[in-house]
């Protein structure tokens, strides 16, 4: 495909996709009683399939967000 016959392009896909069983979260040497997780675990697998069939259907509630899993403070 020539987008731009003008000038030359690069085009490289870089990918980095964890396991699905990876479970997300901070650090734990980076949380404590001062600094708290702000945001719950999840699995990885769960919620990058949850948002991949989501964009293919009509749901009646939205589509699963990163911001979901923020805690209440």
């Amino acid at each position: 495909v020539v987008v731009n016959s003008q000038l030359e392009r690069f085009s490289s896909i870089l990918a980095v996709v964890p396991s699905y069983h990876t479970i997300v979260k901070p650090l734990e040497e980076l949380v404590d009683e001062n600094n708290p997780a702000n945001y719950n675990e999840y699995k990885w697998g769960e919620y990058f399939m949850t948002r991949r069939i989501s964009n293919f259907m009509k749901l009646d509630k939205p589509v699963i967000q990163v911001a979901d899993f923020r805690k209440s403070k």
